[in-house]
């Protein structure tokens, strides 16, 4: 069964956008180096995921670069 109320991506990227906007539910440990990131769906979050992959979204680049940072610390610090 597919759960709608929660955005599962292992897309650091996406995940580095979205974290402007919406708060991380949970970091998933899918393997040994790999991570999902899950947030709470809602329409706000599906217009900006939708943003980001059609290239509209807008973000300062140094926010987009920290938050790239602070993800990866902690993905590291769950290994």
């Amino acid at each position: 069964m597919i759960n709608i109320t929660k955005y599962k991506t292992t897309d650091l990227g996406v995940c580095a956008y979205l974290v402007v906007k919406f708060s991380i539910l949970n970091l998933e440990r899918l393997g040994t180096n790999k991570f999902a990131f899950i947030f709470e769906r809602t329409p706000e979050l599906d217009k900006e995921v939708n943003a980001y992959f059609t290239n509209t979204a807008q973000i300062s680049p140094l926010e987009y670069f920290n938050n790239l940072r602070s993800l990866k610390t902690r993905i590291y610090s769950e290994t």
